[in-house]
């Protein structure tokens, strides 16, 4: 495991602030996909969902597919960059550190920006005490768009990844291959 050095953490604040407005009209996940997914995937996993959070949403383009498909659940995304405001259901936040009123509140947490964590196993921590009780969290994860740079500063194998995810505290449910990128969807919940 591998992870880009910032002078500070106000640089790694700068740098993905700056990523973010560059790429604001971009979205990695293909709505195709990601629509299929959510609903014979996630939805079909928790179809009582009322809570979802997503983490690191750029233009919410998750929230979208999330509430297409679960119009009467809370969907709350998170994004690090200034542009946050701008997109419904989006607050400006750096996913890494907890919010008092998230913790044990979610029945899903979904990302596929882990690899945007200069503090994984914090970032983990984080995301596994947003889980509910009976919550999962639900990561997409490519090793090969993993690179240690200023923009995606962990660069990780999927076993690393996994051995974090079980390092703090979450029990992996399920993996198999998913997305573009070579991706993968890791499953996992808080360990009982």
């Amino acid at each position: 495991m591998k992870i880009w050095e910032y002078k500070n953490y106000e640089d790694y604040v700068e740098n993905q602030s700056k990523a973010n407005e560059r790429k604001s009209h971009w979205t990695y996940v293909m709505k195709e996909t990601m629509h299929d997914y959510l609903s014979n995937i996630i939805v079909k996993d928790r179809p009582f969902a009322s809570t979802v959070l997503c983490h690191g949403t750029r233009n919410g383009a998750e929230q979208k597919f999330f509430k297409s498909l679960l119009p009467n659940a809370e969907i709350i995304g998170t994004e690090i960059g200034p542009t946050a405001h701008k997109f419904p259901m989006t607050i400006k936040h750096d996913f890494q550190f907890p919010l008092e009123n998230f913790v044990n509140y979610f029945d899903i947490v979904y990302s596929n920006s882990f690899d945007h964590s200069i503090y994984p196993d914090k970032c983990l921590q984080t995301w596994r005490d947003q889980l509910n009780d009976s919550g999962r969290l639900y990561l997409e994860y490519s090793e090969e768009q993993s690179g240690s740079n200023n923009i995606d500063p962990l660069e990780a194998t999927l076993s690393e990844v996994e051995r974090m995810i079980e390092k703090n505290g979450l029990y992996i449910r399920n993996r198999f291959k998913w997305g573009r990128h070579n991706g993968n969807m890791i499953i996992a919940e808080k360990c009982k």
